[in-house]
């Protein structure tokens, strides 16, 4: 292109530098200076940032878009210090930064868990008279609540209503599920009811957040009501909140409840992994193991390959009301679909050994953990 006619333009060049900071290699024509610098080990954001600094150094058109690519890249890779030198040398070349490029280490800061840097960057950015957009503050609440600090995120909150922004459902959804993390669920039912009062529809993660909150907490009678309540109001349920109340279900002892679940969501065909385990952990717990085995060929039919965790249980199950021949067939089965079986699951098998006065093979069995380099407890010892 460089040969001939059109020369390339700062909308050519912003396309190279997305497509080196995004991660990609490629077709593009490349020069000779970037290939050296490949063939040296360079990361391509790396890349991105020399080509920059030598179109500028050749009177090169570069504009904001520019570094907004490489201070994304930057920040996707984690080296968010580098990407305030660039911000630095944006600057140095007269170029703005704009509430985009802000946003983007705001956002980088606040994932890593800097927090005081994120505020730090917003106030920079008031400052300079540079108005931060909403997703600039979503990425500090979100935060915030992550760490538990609803004395901080209510406040940014408050005072973004304030300054005249309008609350959008994404806000208010992670300020509820900031308050139900808490265990301040009062706090999150008037969020929604204020939500409401908006004219916004709570979406399903706020629904979920609060209900996994009251089967935290209690009472699980709240978790339900709200579980019957979304599809009433045209409330997807998500598989998400479908196995959260099968999981407590379960843990309370109400199988059929979980199972009508369960049953409901297995036709739709959403039933994954936690919903099955939850399910047999259930089942086996209430000594109810055939019951829990026949789930194995409805997971295998719809692709769902059961876990350790799920074969572990399920011959514990067996083993606890003294059917070693159906719980080591269950051994066999797991290796067979080509399940690795871990600590617990030697545990497991080297108590039924011991338990049927097979001591040799559960020696032997030790053995083979320990050649595994598994890690043993003190009862495993107890048992070997």
């Amino acid at each position: 292109m460089k040969s001939t006619s059109p020369a390339p333009n700062v909308y050519t060049y912003t396309i190279m530098l997305n497509f080196y900071c995004k991660g990609n290699s490629g077709e593009a024509d490349i020069d000779e200076c970037l290939e050296e610098m490949e063939r040296n080990g360079e990361t391509l954001t790396v890349r991105a940032l020399d080509f920059v600094q030598r179109l500028i150094s050749r009177n090169g058109l570069v504009n904001v878009y520019c570094f907004n690519a490489i201070v994304q890249g930057l920040c996707i890779t984690g080296k968010l210090h580098g990407a305030l030198k660039v911000l630095e040398g944006m600057k140095s070349c007269g170029i703005a930064p704009d509430v985009y490029i802000n946003s983007i280490l705001i956002h980088g800061f606040c994932k890593q868990g800097d927090l005081e840097k994120g505020l730090y960057l917003i106030e920079e950015m008031k400052c300079n008279n540079i108005e931060p957009s909403l997703v600039s503050y979503s990425s500090l609440i979100h935060g915030f609540c992550k760490k538990r600090r609803s004395d901080i995120f209510l406040g940014i909150f408050r005072d973004l209503g304030a300054a005249g922004y309008k609350y959008d459902q994404t806000a208010y959804s992670i300020l509820i599920k900031g308050f139900c993390m808490q265990e301040d669920l009062d706090s999150a039912v008037k969020l929604m009811e204020e939500m409401v009062g908006n004219n916004l529809a709570p979406d399903p993660s706020s629904f979920e957040s609060k209900i996994r909150g009251f089967c935290k907490t209690g009472p699980l009678a709240n978790a339900l009501e709200l579980f019957n309540m979304m599809p009433k109001d045209g409330i997807l349920l998500t598989i998400a909140t479908c196995n959260v109340i099968i999981d407590v279900q379960c843990r309370e002892g109400h199988m059929e409840e979980a199972l009508k679940i369960m049953n409901e969501i297995q036709t739709q065909g959403k039933a994954n992994l936690f919903t099955y385990g939850a399910v047999i952990r259930g089942l086996c717990k209430e000594g109810r193991s055939e019951r829990a085995l026949e789930l194995l060929p409805s997971m295998l039919k719809r692709n769902v390959l059961p876990s350790v965790v799920i074969f572990s249980t399920l011959i514990d199950g067996f083993a606890k009301q003294s059917n070693s021949r159906k719980a080591l067939m269950l051994c066999r089965r797991m290796f067979k679909t080509g399940v690795t079986p871990d600590v617990v699951a030697y545990i497991i098998r080297i108590n039924i050994f011991c338990h049927s006065c097979r001591t040799h093979e559960a020696c032997n069995l030790f053995k083979k953990m320990i050649e595994k380099g598994m890690e043993p407890d003190n009862i495993s010892y107890t048992s070997a």
